[in-house]
């Protein structure tokens, strides 16, 4: 992706969803169908970060924090932060299932919302 594509990609602003209501898997599909642009930039740092360090394993939290800073999405609207830490299992796993050089990217853990 060329630079001038990453910079479109990522002028775009986080479109929240209001208070944290209702329970978090579909607090996630909302906010994911809101904002694609989330999980591209996602999938974007953790190849940066893979071929960069040489590692398989890629932490998501650090991704999150990385599109935090290196971003700066912002939120509009009545939404506390722009990117919810509660959504970071649900990009990992959707990320793994739909691409498949990412498949083993990280290390999950039984859901506790699915317990």
């Amino acid at each position: 992706m060329s630079d001038l594509a990453q910079l479109a990609l990522f002028s775009r602003r986080v479109v929240p969803i209001g208070k944290k209501r209702g329970p978090i898997p579909e607090r996630f599909r909302e906010f994911h169908a809101l904002n694609p642009h989330v999980y591209l930039a996602l999938c974007m740092v953790a190849r940066e970060y893979r071929e960069a360090t040489g590692r398989q394993r890629v932490g998501m939290k650090m991704l999150w924090e990385e599109l935090r800073y290196r971003f700066a999405l912002r939120t509009r609207g009545e939404a506390e932060y722009a990117l919810d830490n509660s959504y970071t299992a649900y990009y990992s796993r959707l990320i793994m299932q739909r691409e498949p050089d990412l498949a083993d990217a990280f290390e999950t853990r039984r859901l506790r919302s699915a317990a």
